[in-house]
């Protein structure tokens, strides 16, 4: 069976919410709908997303302010995210494309345009799926930015890159250089990263940056190697969770 793609839906307007929810089912996505701009910019922390539907008027955070959010997350930095707005006018599409969005959609909806989106680009949500999706992986790791470095220990990694609990903490957008064994190969690898984020003190998001040819298809075979979640979970998949459990 195909993999499944999961979109999330965050409009204050219902009916809109429920149309878009409704296209988006019928074309065999997952829809996870929410009215409150914050419990979602909340979500995006836990979760990760093969597209963003957001509006651009909401209350109490708006489409702009959720995007820069999102593209600022571990889970959903590159997450396709389109946005729904009763505005047409160029100045909107700019700030919306500079927030981070790929797609403008203007209201009243379109059914038949929002179905023609989905479809041309489902290959592309599949392709971004299969790059952002996390795995376990519990290794030691060191990450040096200047004169200043540190270790610990591996929780995920995703084609894109890893989170890792550090000893030490580096800031949003620094660079700095990692290095771990990347099981079951034993292979070595060191490339540059950039921080993206940064969660409950030492937490930390980082994007590989510079991954060269045998390193990113060693982590491409890894990934791929680990089996969905499922009932079941691999001999391999539980000593990666045994060893530096966090």
């Amino acid at each position: 069976m195909p993999p499944r793609l999961k979109v999330l839906v965050v409009d204050d307007d219902q009916l809109t919410m429920e149309m878009i929810g409704t296209v988006l089912t019928t074309e065999g996505v997952h829809v996870l709908g929410l009215r409150d701009p914050r419990e979602a910019d909340s979500l995006i922390e836990k979760q990760a997303f093969d597209g963003i539907f957001l509006d651009l008027t909401m209350p109490g955070l708006n489409g702009l302010e959720l995007a820069r959010h999102i593209r600022g997350s571990i889970h959903n930095a590159t997450t396709p995210i389109v946005v729904i707005t009763g505005r047409d006018d160029l100045d909107a599409m700019r700030e919306a494309f500079s927030a981070g969005a790929h797609f403008f959609l203007s209201k009243p909806l379109d059914l038949a345009k929002l179905r023609h989106l989905v479809r041309s680009t489902r290959g592309t949500l599949l392709r971004e799926q299969r790059r952002n999706r996390l795995v376990p992986m519990a290794v030691e790791i060191s990450c040096r930015a200047g004169r200043r470095s540190c270790t610990g220990i591996t929780s995920q990694i995703s084609e894109q890159g890893l989170i890792c609990r550090l000893e030490d903490s580096f800031r949003p957008g620094e660079l700095v250089h990692v290095a771990f064994r990347l099981p079951p190969s034993s292979l070595d690898v060191e490339t540059m990263g950039v921080v993206v984020r940064v969660h409950d003190e030492r937490s930390t998001g980082c994007k590989f940056k510079e991954l060269n040819g045998p390193a990113r298809a060693a982590v491409q075979k890894f990934v791929a190697s680990i089996p969905e979640d499922g009932p079941e979970t691999s001999s391999q998949t539980k000593g990666l969770l045994e060893v530096g459990r966090l």
